[in-house]
């Protein structure tokens, strides 16, 4: 009996001693990440507030918006081969994510009135718009009510309407998420588990893991996508928002939208039902519809290469004729290869 008492107060000691060794890197890597973030973007004082955004690359514009669980971070790393095509690629925060404030209005109509006002701060006339996953409401609404600022829009796995009343109950997996997001600890705890092959959410894309593996490209790519949810205490606002405007969302005028549009989305896809990508290409007039089959989530990764040379050749669509030119006294778009100088107001 005493040797069983020793044997379980040295198993408790050792657990003690691998959660504190766990606790003290946890906090090291989030004064790392917490240091990266704010050093790699920006913060620009617009008519509508202040938003955080990232300039990277050369070329025509296009102005990433990202999903629930990210930031300019997580646009970033989405938008990577439009960077290496040969575009200047706009990464931003939406509203409570990172160092974009909460607003009184943070409805995706809100949300796309700011993108156009960041765009009038950095003297850019029009873009190409990617919206992806819970950035596809506000997309909408910019090529809704800024016509003339979007070049082109891409929906990528992305909400375009409330099918449920809450997403949690559409998805365990989203479920899932939106508890982890609740703790930095759980979050590091699971980042860190992709990362090195546990299942800790391999079942947020399976395929892409098992892709991913003998593929340098998706591999980085796929670890930047799971290490940009973390720390999720600098993004509780801006989930709690969504999650609210993706349930309240009222169907929106779709047939109003008059840029070109390509809607991409997994037919697997476990988080945003494919029946929202079919919904917005049968609304949105000569939108085109490629369905990847097979694809999960982030299809854009397991499917690099169906994915990114059909969203590279739309990308330069060029904007449609206008009856009148609107002068612009903007200060000029900057060209640096990327942005890393922090600008605050």
């Amino acid at each position: 009996m005493a040797g069983k008492n020793r044997f379980g107060t040295f198993m408790a000691m050792a657990a003690g001693a691998a959660t504190a060794v766990a606790v003290v890197e946890h906090d090291r890597q989030k004064r790392e990440a917490v240091a990266r973030l704010q050093s790699g973007s920006l913060v620009a004082q617009t008519k509508t507030g202040q938003v955080e955004y990232a300039v990277v690359g050369e070329g025509p514009a296009v102005l990433v918006i990202h999903g629930v669980l990210g930031g300019y971070d997580q646009g970033l790393v989405i938008s990577d081969p439009l960077v290496e095509a040969g575009f200047q690629v706009i990464a931003i925060s939406r509203f409570g994510y990172l160092r974009t404030p909460p607003a009184s209005n943070m409805s995706p109509e809100a949300q796309a009135d700011q993108y156009a006002a960041l765009l009038d701060e950095l003297g850019i006339a029009d873009v190409a718009v990617i919206g992806a996953s819970g950035g596809g409401p506000s997309a909408l609404q910019f090529a809704i009510r800024h016509p003339d600022r979007c070049r082109a829009l891409v929906m990528m796995c992305a909400v375009s309407r409330s099918d449920v009343a809450d997403p949690r109950e559409a998805s365990p997996l989203f479920g899932l998420l939106a508890t982890i997001m609740r703790s930095d600890f759980l979050m590091w705890l699971a980042v860190t588990g992709v990362i090195k092959g546990q299942p800790l959410l391999s079942s947020l894309n399976p395929e892409a893991q098992q892709d991913v593996v003998d593929d340098p490209v998706r591999q980085n790519m796929f670890h930047a996508a799971i290490r940009s949810l973390f720390p999720v205490s600098l993004k509780q606002v801006g989930l709690d928002n969504d999650l609210v405007q993706i349930r309240t969302l009222a169907d929106l005028p779709l047939e109003k939208i008059s840029a070109p549009t390509l809607v991409l989305h997994g037919t697997a896809d476990s988080l945003v039902p494919f029946a929202q990508a079919e919904y917005t290409a049968s609304k949105i007039p000569g939108a085109q519809l490629i369905p990847i089959e097979g694809g999960e989530h982030l299809f854009f990764i397991s499917h690099y290469d169906q994915v990114w040379p059909q969203v590279t050749v739309f990308a330069k669509k060029k904007p449609k004729k206008k009856t009148a030119k609107k002068k612009t006294t903007a200060k000029k778009t900057p060209t640096k290869k990327t942005s890393t100088k922090k600008k605050t107001s």
